[in-house]
């Protein structure tokens, strides 16, 4: 059975496990050396297996480098949809600078992890975006949903899809640019969500306030 991308499912668990140390490997050698230095023969010696091994579930390594995206994208879905559903955050009560830094975490996930800023960089080696950040907008969604319900649910996503915007556009920016720190950009980024944050409540409380 192929998947996206003509990936071959594994349908055992030695399978699942061989995939996994060659998407392992694979990330490794990009966070360590770059995408360049990704080779079928590299890559079948740091996953310690065969290129017939390799071929058998991957066609080519732009292959390998769609499935370790969507990996990545899975594990940001992951981490979103766990704050969503965690009733015991009060989004509703928090400070604007607590919320903005709840948000803000899941970017975390990409310093931890090199090979997806390597590939974030250059989106052209698996001929598709590599940021997607529809995670980081469902989240910023049920963050206003919960602390601005008074605000048209059409309003509510326009300031949901601005904030993710936003995190686009810097964290974009901060990968292309080599004149200027990353993480000092990650702290004008926060302040300008925190900014936007702030007027939507305001927003919410004259709606309130009216209504």
């Amino acid at each position: 059975m192929e998947g996206s991308e003509g990936i071959r499912q594994p349908q055992q668990l030695r399978g699942e496990r061989r995939v996994e140390a060659i998407l392992d490997a694979a990330a490794a050698i990009v966070g360590e050396q770059g995408l360049p230095a990704l080779t079928v023969q590299a890559l079948a010696d740091r996953a310690q297996t065969s290129k017939g091994s390799l071929y058998h579930f991957f066609p080519d390594l732009r292959a390998v480098l769609c499935a370790l995206s969507d990996r990545h994208s899975a594990a940001l879905t992951a981490l979103s949809a766990e704050m969503i559903g965690d009733a015991s955050i009060p989004w509703a009560t928090l400070p604007i600078s607590e919320v903005i830094d709840r948000i803000l975490a899941p970017l975390a996930y990409l310093k931890a992890h090199p090979d997806l800023l390597a590939l974030a960089r250059t989106p052209e080696a698996i001929g598709r975006s590599t940021r997607r950040l529809t995670p980081f907008r469902d989240l910023a969604a049920h963050v206003l949903q919960e602390r601005c319900p008074r605000l048209a649910a059409s309003r509510r996503l326009a300031g949901a899809s601005t904030m993710v915007a936003m995190v686009d556009g810097v964290v974009g920016y901060a990968l292309r640019a080599d004149d200027v720190s990353p993480d000092q950009m990650m702290l004008e980024l926060r302040c300008a969500l925190c900014a936007y944050l702030g007027a939507l409540d305001e927003c919410a409380a004259t709606s309130r306030a009216v209504g």
